[in-house]
């Protein structure tokens, strides 16, 4: 079960890597992330359709390293957390439907280090940073059923907080 420290992690946000990519083979490259993923490092893969902005990826890794400091987490590892957040659901099966990695789609990449992305670098082309505009996240928000108020990094925060309150 990862167990980052929650310090470290604040501490080390700074040196959080969030790329967008076209995978080689995106089964290959979820395969690699799950299993590099450790108590030392957290890397994870998003469908770029899915993600509204670096802010929206950071805020999620945040969230995550709560639920597991706060024993409040519903999946076991911090990158398919992430997904739940990413997602703004609590079911598996619908955040890998809606922000789950896809064949033929570029993706999101993050990692807790330059280190950690170093090791799924092999497995993508075309790497850019992550910088999408305004139609992009609107697209995301329209999808996600987030209605803007504003502030974009504003929105995607408090919808990944609401998600986790339930019906």
């Amino acid at each position: 079960m990862a167990s980052i420290a929650f310090e470290r992690a604040m501490n080390e946000i700074s040196k959080a890597v969030v790329k967008e990519a076209l995978p080689i083979d995106v089964n290959k490259l979820v395969d690699c992330v799950t299993r590099i993923s450790d108590e030392t490092c957290a890397v994870q893969v998003f469908d770029s359709a899915a993600i509204a902005s670096k802010t929206h990826v950071l805020g999620a890794y945040l969230n995550a390293l709560l639920t597991f400091k706060n024993h409040t987490n519903r999946a076991k590892s911090i990158g398919m957390e992430m997904l739940l957040f990413v997602a703004l659901t609590d079911q598996i099966h619908s955040a890998l439907e809606i922000a789950g990695a896809k064949p033929g789609s570029k993706v999101v990449a993050f990692a807790s280090s330059e280190e950690a992305f170093s090791k799924i670098a092999p497995m993508l082309e075309s790497v850019v940073a992550f910088d999408p505009g305004r139609a992009h996240q609107s697209a995301v928000f329209k999808k996600l059923g987030i209605k803007s108020a504003g502030n974009a990094h504003s929105s995607i925060m408090q919808a990944m907080a609401v998600s986790r309150l339930g019906p």
